[in-house]
This record gives C-alpha cells, structure tokens and sequence, in this order.
C-alpha cells in the first residue's frame, strides 16, 4: 500500500543505486503541517512525501540512507 522510490532534484525517478531523495506515496500520507503551508506544500508535491532523506534504492528494493549525495 506504500510506494518508495528515490528521485533526482527535479523529481524524476531515478534507477537502482543512484543516490537522490527519499519520497514515499501511500493512501495515509499526511495532509499536511498544521499551520505551515509552504512547509506542507514542499513536503507533499507530486503526490509524496519529500523526507528530505537522501539514499538510493537497491536492486532487491530495499532502500540503503546516505548521509551525503555522492553523484
């Protein structure tokens, strides 16, 4: 019920093992920041969640976390 992909800075899927954001799309996702708009408008465009997490997505699709972009 919960689809996790990696993306580059424009949004765009990116394949397994490159390095890019964290988003994840589920019916349950949140609505949005109480009170914060623009917060909420940064972490739910594109239908994700944006976690602001940076890794990249492994072939057997498990998600390995980066501390830094390395590409």
């Amino acid at each position: 019920m919960t689809r996790v992909k990696v993306v580059d800075e424009d949004g765009c899927e990116l394949p397994c093992g490159q390095v890019g954001e964290i988003v994840a799309s589920t019916l349950y996702t949140m609505i949005g920041y109480r009170d914060r708009l623009e917060q909420s408008a940064t972490a739910l465009h594109g239908r994700c969640l944006h976690t602001g997490d940076i890794g990249r997505m492994e072939a057997d699709g498990y998600v390995t976390f980066s501390t830094a972009r390395t590409t």
